[in-house]
C-alpha cells in the first residue's frame, strides 16, 4: 500500500467517524424527552394534551405519549394559575366573619 492510498484510507474512516459524531451530537438527549408517566402535568392531561397538538414536539411510541420537556415547559409558563386576591374587608365585617358559626346541617331519614 502506498502513502496515497493509506492517506485517502485514513481520510475516509476519519470522515465515517465525524459522521458518527454528528449524529450523536444532533440525536435528542433522552432526558429531553417526557413520556406521560414522568410529565409533570400528570398522565392524563400530559396524554390529552398531546393528542389535541398542543406540544408540537408529542409522539405516540409503543402506546406511550413523549413530548419535549421544552414544549411542556413553555406550556406550564403560559398557564399559570392566576394568584388569587381577596378583597380588602373592613373592621366591622372581620368581626362577623370571625364570630360566625359553621352551619351544620343534620342528615334527614329518608322514608323506606
Amino acid at each position: 500500500m502506498n502513502r496515497r492510498a493509506a492517506l485517502e484510507s485514513m481520510a475516509n474512516g476519519l470522515s465515517i467517524a465525524l459522521e458518527g459524531l454528528r449524529q450523536i451530537m444532533n440525536a435528542p438527549d433522552p432526558e429531553d424527552w417526557v413520556d406521560q408517566k414522568s410529565s409533570p402535568l400528570g398522565r392524563r392531561r400530559h396524554c390529552e394534551l398531546a393528542r389535541a397538538g398542543v406540544f408540537p414536539s408529542a409522539r405516540k411510541v409503543d402506546g406511550s405519549w413523549y413530548a419535549r420537556r421544552k414544549d411542556i415547559d413553555a406550556y406550564i409558563e403560559g398557564h399559570a394559575p392566576p394568584v388569587a386576591t381577596s378583597a380588602p374587608v373592613d373592621a366591622e365585617e372581620a368581626e362577623i366573619l370571625a364570630y360566625r358559626a359553621p352551619v351544620r346541617r343534620r342528615k334527614t331519614r329518608s322514608a323506606a
